[in-house]
């Protein structure tokens, strides 16, 4: 069992950047957010994998409410590249 988080970034639509943060971070032990780029509206979360369903319905939902434009899994950039020998 790996105990990294799994990694995002998402463009949230900056007008709604508090609600999508703040909700999100009301779940005990969901997500962990940084803002990378704030004139983008570009953030990265840090999830716990047990909780990666239901960041991702979540994420999903503030989709279709037109509050994140737009969201991906990425390799986690402060892990260490894994080495494929």
């Amino acid at each position: 069992m790996s105990l990294s988080s799994v990694y995002y970034q998402a463009i949230v639509v900056r007008s709604t950047t508090w609600f999508v943060s703040a909700t999100l971070k009301s779940f005990d032990n969901l997500v962990f957010i940084r803002t990378l780029n704030a004139e983008k509206g570009l953030l990265e979360f840090f999830v716990a994998p047990a909780m990666n369903d239901e960041f991702c319905t979540l994420m999903k939902f503030y989709q279709q409410q037109g509050f994140v434009q737009a969201f991906e899994q990425k390799a986690n950039r402060l892990l260490p590249a894994q080495s494929h020998d």
